[in-house]
């Protein structure tokens, strides 16, 4: 049940992957083999940290694992809610200076508009993801996830089973992502399927 359960979590935590695969796909943007093993490994090590938290913060309060399972709830229904009315539309040429500006001033801005639109981690425009774009794409795809990383951590669902398989969907996730760019879209019920899968998860552990 464990390992059906931490299976059904990877793919929740990777379906952005794929629909930033997808975004990548209909741009023709190429993203090297590389650069989805940074993208994968990177939100492979943002999951494990919040895990690390989540056991640590586990030894310290009674209940953890009822707290855990009630943040899959609020992290579940977070992401419905979020993703049930996405923003439309595709990077503004005009606002690039902002964005730009954000990463320097404000580091963590840039991580969140790559989160909104994928697309704009191809920084140079050249029409590949370089290293450092996926390694901020990966970052971003990661913070996504992190607070359904401590809940599950918490819950107490291991990090040597969850973070091995969330680094295998991702990678998977967004090369299919790729491949299916040209003629598929995500739709809202897929958006929405992440938000429902941890909401989910998040209930069985309380029974």
């Amino acid at each position: 049940m464990e390992v059906f359960s931490a299976l059904l979590f990877a793919a929740a935590l990777s379906i952005d992957g794929f629909a930033a695969g997808v975004a990548y796909g209909l741009r023709k943007i190429r993203v090297p083999v590389a650069s989805l093993f940074i993208i994968s490994l990177a939100s492979g090590a943002g999951i494990w940290a919040a895990m690390a938290a989540g056991n640590l913060i586990a030894g310290y309060i009674p209940y953890a694992r009822q707290v855990g399972a009630g943040l899959l709830i609020v992290a579940g229904i977070w992401l419905i809610i979020t993703n049930r009315f996405p923003k439309e539309g595709v990077p503004d040429p005009q606002q690039d200076s902002e964005w730009v500006m954000a990463l320097h001033l404000r580091p963590f801005g840039l991580i969140i508009h790559i989160m909104k639109e994928p697309l704009r981690a191809d920084m140079d425009r050249s029409g590949a993801l370089s290293g450092n774009e996926a390694l901020l794409l990966g970052i971003a795809l990661a913070l996504d996830a992190m607070a359904a990383g401590l809940g599950i951590a918490m819950a107490g669902f291991s990090t040597w089973l969850i973070v091995p398989l969330a680094v295998a969907a991702k990678f998977t996730f967004v090369t299919i992502g790729l491949l299916l760019g040209d003629a598929w879209s995500p739709s809202p019920v897929l958006r929405m399927l992440p938000g429902l899968i941890l909401a989910g998860l998040g209930a069985l552990q309380l029974l």
